[in-house]
């Protein structure tokens, strides 16, 4: 699996937080499409850690909702239910009324 390898490092040298958070996200799904179970989950692992670096709280929440919506078009609800999920948990944790109105 070593194309999702090189485009996890590439990824890596992404400056800007959300685009390389959805990224990783995507990786992550790919490689667990294609039966890569060890590879996902370390991928995750790294799409949960850019996702963090993500300053604003409704950026998070408006990046899950963008990742579960792809999923649901490509018919993998399952997929898309964890990023409505990670979303959701986001949302709920925004210590700003305003945020969480904005909240999708």
């Amino acid at each position: 699996m070593r194309v999702y390898d090189k485009a996890v490092r590439a990824a890596d040298k992404i400056a800007d937080d959300q685009l390389r958070a959805h990224i990783l996200w995507t990786v992550a799904s790919e490689r667990a499409s294609a039966g890569d179970a060890a590879g996902a989950s370390r991928t995750e692992a790294l799409a949960h850690a850019a996702t963090e670096q993500i300053k604003s709280p409704l950026s998070q929440v408006w990046m899950y909702g963008d990742i579960a919506s792809n999923h649901l078009a490509a018919g993998d609800q399952e997929a898309a239910r964890g990023a409505f999920r990670n979303a959701l948990f986001v949302a709920e944790s925004a210590h700003s009324p305003w945020a969480r109105a904005r909240a999708p």
